[in-house]
C-alpha cells in the first residue's frame, strides 16, 4: 500500500483526464501513514479499554441513565484479549424489533442525536464508529429506551483551539470587535483564534 500511495503521488491521478478530479489533490503517502496509525490505534485493546471507561464516566450522570457502555475488566485484559461485560441489545436500525418491545423509534433517534451532541459539544471526546453494529437499543426497567455503545477502538479526542473554535465560531456575529477595538469579519484569516484568545 505504501508503494501504491507513492505511485499515486508520482502520477498525479487528479490531473486532467485522470481518474479523480482536482478536489482530490492530496499526498497519498500522508493518507497511507495516517490510516496506518489509525488502524494500529483501533486494534490496541489497552487503549480501547481506557476509551470505554472514559466514555462511561462522561455519561455517568442521572440525566444520561439511558446511555451505557459495557463494564470493563482490566484484570482479564491484555494487548491480545479485551474482556468486557456482555450487553445484548437490539440493533439501532431494526425498527420492527424496537417497536415490538414497545419502544418509540423517534425517541430512540432523539436520544441518539442528543448523545452525539453531548459527546461532540461537551465532552470533546466522541465515538468515531457509530455504525448499527456498534449502537444498540434496550428497554430499561422504567419502560424507556436505552442506548448501548460498543467498540471504542476508534474515537476522537478534540482539545485546545480546534474544540473551542468548533464550539464558538458558529455563534460569532458576522463582525465583532477584539479587545483592542479592532473590527474583524468572521471569515477573516485567524479571526477565530483572535476571538478565542480574547474570551479565554
Amino acid at each position: 500500500l505504501r508503494r501504491l500511495a507513492g505511485f499515486a503521488d508520482a502520477v498525479d491521478i487528479s490531473s486532467e483526464g485522470g481518474i479523480m478530479d482536482a478536489n482530490t489533490q492530496r499526498s497519498w503517502v500522508s493518507v497511507y501513514y495516517e490510516m496506518k496509525r489509525l488502524l494500529y490505534e483501533e486494534i490496541d485493546y489497552m487503549k480501547e479499554i481506557q476509551n470505554c471507561d472514559r466514555f462511561r464516566t462522561n455519561f455517568d450522570q442521572p440525566k444520561f441513565a439511558h446511555i451505557r457502555a459495557p463494564n470493563t475488566y482490566h484484570e482479564y485484559t491484555t494487548d491480545k484479549v479485551l474482556t468486557m461485560e456482555y450487553c445484548p441489545g437490539i440493533k439501532i436500525t431494526d425498527v420492527e424489533k424496537i417497536q415490538e418491545v414497545g419502544l418509540n423509534p423517534v425517541d430512540v433517534s432523539k436520544k441518539s442525536a442528543e448523545s452525539f451532541l453531548e459527546q461532540l459539544c461537551r465532552h470533546g471526546f466522541f465515538h468515531c464508529d457509530p455504525h448499527p453494529g456498534n449502537v444498540a437499543v434496550e428497554k430499561l426497567p422504567n419502560g424507556e429506551a436505552g442506548l448501548i455503545f460498543y467498540d471504542f477502538g476508534s474515537k476522537c479526542d478534540m482539545c485546545g483551539t480546534l474544540y473551542w473554535t468548533m464550539i464558538y465560531l458558529p455563534l460569532l456575529p458576522d463582525r465583532f470587535a477584539t479587545s483592542d477595538g479592532r473590527i474583524w469579519p468572521r471569515g477573516a484569516q485567524g479571526s477565530s483564534r483572535l476571538f478565542l484568545c480574547n474570551v479565554l
